[in-house]
């Protein structure tokens, strides 16, 4: 296994949608829905997107895996904690039950003094 990561382009999109149908049993009709949060989170400047990828492997069976950060809201992380319903993503661009984000803006991705550990 020789495993490299790069950033995720649309055309993952595909390899992303399978292993989410072969792993959570998503079906047809959440393809657009995760199409539509696929293209919001990669060009939200507060989310790294990337393709984990096996360089043994045939290129059309590359693809292992892939990873999203993504910087969100204290009333993301409340909600998430007491009744989010699945599938995190589906719910990101959403509005929160307050009427805020759900991703924090890039102004604000810095954590208070406070909340910092050695």
């Amino acid at each position: 296994m020789q495993l490299s990561s790069r950033p995720a382009i649309h055309a993952d999109f595909e390899a992303f949608f399978i292993g989410l149908k072969d792993t959570y049993g998503y079906g047809e009709e959440a393809r657009e829905r995760l199409a539509h949060e696929w293209r919001m989170l990669r060009k939200n400047p507060s989310t790294i997107s990337l393709i984990i990828e096996d360089s043994s492997r045939v290129a059309e069976e590359r693809c292992v895996a892939y990873a999203q950060a993504v910087f969100v809201t204290e009333a993301l992380v409340h909600r998430l904690t007491t009744n989010m319903p699945p599938c995190v993503n589906l719910h990101l661009e959403t509005e929160l039950p307050d009427g805020g984000p759900a991703i924090l803006p890039p102004a604000r991705r810095t954590l208070p003094r406070s909340r910092l550990r050695d």
